[in-house]
């Protein structure tokens, strides 16, 4: 009974892994030649001799850290207000879903329209607020302010879920705690730093490990808002494994490219097994 399962694993997931570490130790190109010649670990050496690939990683970095705080921050924010006892609460627990709802490309065709430069509603309302001097700020054409576009799409897109996780975490402190609190005569922030965050422990060491995972594999907001640019600012290591096979139809350095992401999301992974697993048995 448990063939179907293995036999479609292995099919979608060990022989792609299988075929692509295999590709990495050969010049695939795209001709498709079904004998390419062996060339062993050059085409890792090339990626590390590459400064494409070095600036690659650091906008991956920039790119998972502005990820990471954005949506942590502002899920935290949002389970918090979320917990209070406010008029409409269940009401705004189903409107703050829908951006995770929502496909990731039309997600990105509406943040296409907020940052349009002559008529979208961000530059409007910095302009109103007199933040900026100009309501023609092109976000997707200077390199300065691409990657914060993207971060702005990514971030309002994948909030949503920190905030469920986090307000289940809220929701799993005890009462009691807060009640003794109170009684000690604390006051909110105090509550927040000694109770509430402390309970939160478990769920916040996974969730940011999810949302790290989450970040070194985003390709379709990225891909569809400025496919790696402009001038690559926002090219991360994912985009370039897309550009190397899809573009450029090096798939050897592609795969050997690919690899390494794998390696770094697979260690991703077993940390987040770890923390389950330990909290699961603390529980």
């Amino acid at each position: 009974m448990m063939a179907p399962t293995v036999l479609w694993t292995l099919l979608v997931l060990v022989y792609p892994v299988g075929v692509t570490l295999r590709n990495s130790l050969f010049n695939v190109g795209a001709g498709f030649d079904p004998h390419p010649p062996f060339v062993g670990l050059a085409n890792y050496a090339a990626l590390v001799a590459d400064p494409i690939f070095w600036h690659s990683v650091r906008v991956t970095v920039l790119f998972a850290l502005g990820n990471l705080l954005g949506s942590f921050g502002l899920g935290l924010v949002t389970a918090m207000l979320l917990h209070e006892r406010l008029w409409g609460r269940s009401f705004a627990r189903a409107v703050l879903l829908l951006p995770w709802a929502m496909p990731q490309v039309a997600a990105v065709v509406v943040w296409r329209w907020l940052l349009q430069v002559q008529y979208g509603a961000v530059n409007y309302v910095l302009w109103r607020l007199h933040l900026v001097a100009t309501p023609s700020i092109q976000w997707l054409v200077k390199p300065s302010l691409g990657l914060y576009a993207v971060l702005a799409a990514t971030v309002w897109w994948q909030y949503p879920i920190a905030t469920t996780f986090l307000q289940a975490g809220i929701q799993s402190v005890p009462v009691d705690l807060y009640e003794a609190a109170g009684i000690d005569g604390a006051n909110g922030w105090q509550r927040f730093r000694h109770v509430t965050w402390p309970g939160l422990r478990h769920v916040r060491n996974i969730l940011l490990l999810m949302l790290l995972f989450w970040s070194l594999g985003q390709v379709i907001i990225i891909w569809t808002m400025t496919a790696g640019g402009p001038a690559r600012a926002t090219q991360t290591l994912a985009i370039l494994v897309y550009q190397r096979a899809f573009s450029d139809f090096q798939f050897g350095s592609a795969a050997a490219l690919a690899t390494i992401v794998l390696a770094v999301s697979l260690s991703i992974g077993l940390l987040y097994y770890r923390l389950t697993l330990r909290t699961a048995q603390e529980a």
